[in-house]
């Protein structure tokens, strides 16, 4: 290598030695300050997460002092409210608060809603002493009576006797509003009996009794409904449900001494009975009744006495028991009946009675057979609503119904066991000649979750018709309003049943 070549080589390494010895100082530097920096940085976070918690203490403690103040400005407004009001006056705004007996009357039935509405006031009597005393000295706040096990089946019927004898007491002489749910209960719980002799005992008072038994239990009291045997004059709701059976010893009931029942009851509206062997008197004549509902095999002799009673006024009837098997001599007219309920299968039914006016018909998924076909040509014509319940419906039933030709709005309930809905409905979409005036559907509760494209197709094919003219048969009316919002049926059928009838309704 030239000398001036090595020269400068060794000159390079002497300049890049000495720019290394710069570098490592400089790195050293930046060490030494990102730990500086570093320790500047924590102290900072920790007096910032220090700051964020204490914060929170402050906000909290901020929350709890407001509540506590508004609360107690409250209380102290209302007791000076309360302590300048009279009690008379007082007495005036709770009653006001509460839920009337017309309501509660309205919802009779074990779906319990008013009942639970009646509860209400007493949460107003937790507010104050003055309001506790007016709540035990208003009768009207118990006059509802809702008596039934625990949510995990435990009954203790001490403890509902006290509490059945309290309400009797503080309620005064004003009418009742009862409810006995034990149809749950075991069929051996004969101590129900003591509990429920207790409170028809005051069947004069009542405005409506209901009563759920399970079926077997025994009758360990004769006598527990002698009660309404007695003039009732301000009952206007009755339902016993459960069958009820005889001890051994007992000889056979041959309904011989059912009909002692409802002497005097002028205003008695509702009548449903299963095997409750009560019935009224020959030749007796309800006031009021409007409607009545015999379950299972109801002995044929009280069915016609009770359907004979209440002609005049019967506007709604169910059977499910044998009367309706065979024709009777004398029909019953009833002529203001416009709703008739079939529970089982009764081909002879439309020659028991004469209803000219019934245009809705219920009917049991099950006694939809062919055996039928006569009682439906009966009322084909005048059919406008047609009710399905229960899930035994057959897959051809479409070729029984199909008779009833004017039906407008169709009701299904109670069908989730079934996977035969969604297949009728969507042989009826392929069927305009079926129903072609139904303009409204409503599937109810437990009944819709294994609705699909059938129903879909349904909806399609009567909802986008061009015309609502049925008369010349050759398309049918449009569909104006499907409901199957409580009914179980998946949300993407829900989502496209609406979109389709909101385009429908644009067109």
């Amino acid at each position: 290598m030239a000398p001036a070549a090595r020269d400068a080589r060794i000159a390079r390494m002497r300049a890049e030695e000495d720019a290394l010895v710069q570098t490592d100082a400089r790195w050293e530097e930046l060490q030494r300050d990102e730990l500086d920096t570093k320790s500047t940085l924590a102290a900072v976070q920790a007096k910032l997460d220090a700051i964020t918690a204490e914060m929170r203490t402050v906000r909290a403690r901020q929350r709890t002092l407001r509540s506590s103040l508004d609360s107690m400005r409250l209380q102290h407004q209302r007791e000076l409210w309360t302590n300048v009001i009279p009690l008379e006056v007082l007495q005036l705004v709770f009653e006001e608060c509460t839920i009337s007996s017309t309501e509660i009357v309205t919802e009779f039935g074990q779906e319990r809603g008013a009942y639970d509405e009646a509860a209400a006031p007493f949460a107003i009597a937790t507010t104050c002493s003055r309001w506790r005393k007016i709540a035990l000295v208003t009768p009207r706040l118990w006059t509802y009576m809702v008596l039934a096990p625990k949510s995990d089946g435990q009954v203790d019927f001490d403890a509902l006797r006290e509490r059945a004898d309290a309400i009797l007491v503080r309620s005064k002489n004003l009418s009742l509003d009862v409810l006995l749910s034990f149809s749950s209960l075991q069929p051996d719980r004969t101590d129900v009996w003591t509990l429920i002799v207790a409170i028809t005992t005051q069947a004069v008072r009542m405005r409506s009794f209901e009563l759920w038994l399970p079926s077997g239990l025994l009758r360990a009291e004769a006598g527990a409904f002698d009660p309404f045997k007695a003039p009732t004059p301000a009952l206007e709701r009755l339902c016993m449900v459960g069958d009820v059976s005889l001890e051994p010893e007992d000889p056979p009931d041959d309904g011989s001494d059912w009909g002692a029942y409802f002497m005097h009851a002028p205003k008695l509206i509702w009548i449903e009975f299963q095997l409750a062997r009560m019935s009224c008197p020959p030749g007796h004549r309800f006031e009021a009744l409007q409607t009545l509902m015999l379950w299972r095999t109801y002995p044929d002799v009280h069915t016609q006495r009770m359907v004979a009673a209440a002609s005049f006024t019967l506007q709604r009837l169910v059977v499910s028991g044998d009367w309706g098997l065979v024709a009777i001599q004398q029909p019953l007219s009833l002529p203001v009946l416009t709703v008739l309920g079939v529970y089982e299968i009764l081909p002879m039914l439309h020659h028991c009675i004469v209803a000219p006016r019934v245009h809705s018909i219920e009917l049991s998924a099950s006694v939809v057979v062919p055996e039928m076909a006569p009682f439906l040509d009966h009322f084909a014509d005048r059919i406008k609503t047609l009710t399905l319940r229960r899930s035994e419906i057959s897959p051809d039933c479409l070729g029984i119904l199909q008779t009833l030709r004017n039906v407008e709005t169709l009701i299904c309930q109670n069908g989730d066991d079934t996977p035969h809905w969604d297949a009728i409905f969507g042989e009826l979409a392929e069927s305009p000649t079926i129903w072609p005036n139904l303009r409204s559907i409503r599937i109810l509760k437990q009944t819709g979750t294994k609705l699909r494209d059938g129903f879909l197709n349904l909806v399609r094919a009567r909802s986008t018709v061009a015309s609502e003219d049925t008369d010349n048969g050759s398309q049918p009316a449009k569909l104006v309003e499907v409901d199957i919002a409580d009914s179980g049926a998946p949300a993407w059928l829900r989502a496209s049943v609406q979109h389709l009838l909101q385009k429908s309704s644009q067109e």
